[in-house]
């Protein structure tokens, strides 16, 4: 649906894009005449898309009912907000030369549309993909079952009696994990091809509780043969784990990016008008309005303190240390700023801050930008790997890069301030509150990079 809804919008806009008016302006009369037929006929391609739209409706209807009727239904809600009163205008506004307004509407109908597309497809990825916590106790239970044979089989080799019983209670076990395995078959082929893995080694274990229970030899082997295929699942499981939590990590660093993105934007807008008010202070020309302004600012400066708050509980539930703790501190910096701007302090400490924000944010997109490392498969023998036992896969490049520009950071920072108290003599306001704040920031990587080694050491 997608690729569909991408072709009909890049057609449409190519209607727009080639046209001689859009390229060079104004021109003749006749030239814009000729771009409001282009504009009818994009007009005709949203029916026809909306036609399209309707289709696709009802062929979704049989499977997913909820959907196809959110999709006729915002398609509707587009048509009577947008389209109807908007591309009416469009062909008299372009002959009067009006070209931009209804082209920027006529992005947002289609940045509309592909947003419903796109709602819908995540919703349907997310629908189909398995969950990570389900397979990760999958996972658990096939290794305890492979432990329990294992045991099982040596007593079977010390020939020990009575270990029927015994043998048909894992049985059971085995038989319950392939049925839990079944139910979740459709969602991705390796949890089916663990399920008859399972659903063999039950078959093998059951020739064991027999042989056991009739006391004939052999049973060892049927033993050993239900160890090999759990341990098979145990592979397949293992390495869907990892990429279950491969692509957590993925999306949840980019929302992270996203959100640092709009930071970075919010945060250089304060600084410049911090600068400019402080000109203003320092010239005694602030006005109500800019008192105003200034304590606007600091709510807003708390506010996106909470926001990296949140962003670094998120990184840290994924095992990212250190991007969590330049987070908290980037938060510790926004929530000093806000404290500062309450008390309409636009000074220099204020604004210095406000670029060590602004530096720290960039860095810390930098480092998030690396791609994250994809997820190795399993070793060979069932072994499963860490089949996430350990934290999930993170990109341990980008921390380290990170963590190397932190430290260079504050070497770069400490000689500076050094540089500059020895031409003064001593330290002034601004410096003596920048020698607190590298103490801390020095002490607080230090701390960051110890719980990096745990992570690293538990991998």
């Amino acid at each position: 649906m997608k690729t569909l809804l991408y072709c009909v919008t890049l057609s449409m806009l190519a209607v727009m894009l080639v046209s001689p008016a859009f390229a060079q302006g104004k021109k003749q009369n006749d030239e814009y005449d000729n771009f409001a037929r282009k504009q009818q006929e994009l007009q005709k391609r949203l029916e026809n898309l909306g036609e399209t739209i309707r289709a696709l409706a009802e062929n979704l209807a049989k499977k997913e009912p909820e959907n196809a009727q959110k999709l006729l239904d915002a398609w509707r809600s587009i048509r009577e907000k947008l389209i109807l009163e908007d591309m009416q205008a469009v062909g008299e506004a372009l002959k009067r030369g009006h070209l931009f307004g209804p082209f920027v509407k006529t992005g947002q109908i289609v940045e509309a549309l592909i947003k419903i597309f796109e709602d819908i497809i995540d919703k349907r990825h997310k629908e189909s993909r398995p969950d990570a916590e389900k397979v990760k106790e999958n996972l658990s239970k096939i290794r305890w079952l492979i432990e329990w044979q294992e045991k099982l089989k040596k007593k079977t080799l010390d020939g020990e009696k009575n270990l029927a019983p015994e043998q048909g209670e894992l049985k059971n076990e085995t038989g319950e994990l392939e049925r839990e395995l079944d139910s979740q078959k459709e969602k991705e082929l390796r949890i089916r091809k663990a399920a008859r893995l399972v659903g063999k080694a039950d078959e093998q274990m059951g020739i064991a509780e027999k042989k056991l229970a009739d006391e004939k030899p052999g049973a060892q082997d049927n033993q050993q043969k239900a160890i090999e295929r759990l341990t098979e699942a145990e592979g397949l499981l293992a390495a869907l784990l990892k990429e279950l939590e491969y692509e957590d990590y993925y999306e949840t660093v980019q929302d992270v990016l996203a959100e640092l993105r709009k930071m970075l934007e919010l945060q250089l807008a304060f600084n410049a008008k911090t600068l400019t008010l402080d000109g203003k202070k320092t010239r005694d020309e602030l006005t109500r309005a800019d008192r105003i302004e200034i304590r606007k600012m600091s709510f807003m400066e708390k506010r996106i303190a909470e926001k990296a708050l949140e962003l670094a509980k998120e990184l840290e539930k994924r095992n990212s240390p250190l991007f969590a703790g330049a987070l908290q501190e980037i938060a510790r910096d926004l929530e000093e700023i806000s404290v500062l701007l309450a008390d309409s302090d636009t000074g220099a400490y204020t604004r210095k801050l406000q670029e060590e924000v602004v530096a720290q944010i960039k860095q810390l997109i930098a480092a998030l930008e690396i791609p994250p490392e994809p997820p190795t498969p399993p070793g060979g023998g069932g072994d499963g790997g860490d089949g996430g036992d350990g934290p999930p896969p993170r990109p341990p490049l980008a921390e380290l890069k990170l963590l190397r520009d932190m430290e260079n950071g504050i070497h770069k920072k400490t000689k500076e301030l050094n540089d500059a108290i020895k031409k003064s003599g001593s330290p002034n306001f601004v410096q003596k509150k920048m020698i607190n704040r590298l103490a801390h920031r020095q002490a607080r990587l230090t701390e960051m990079t110890r719980k990096l080694r745990e992570v690293m050491r538990g991998k």
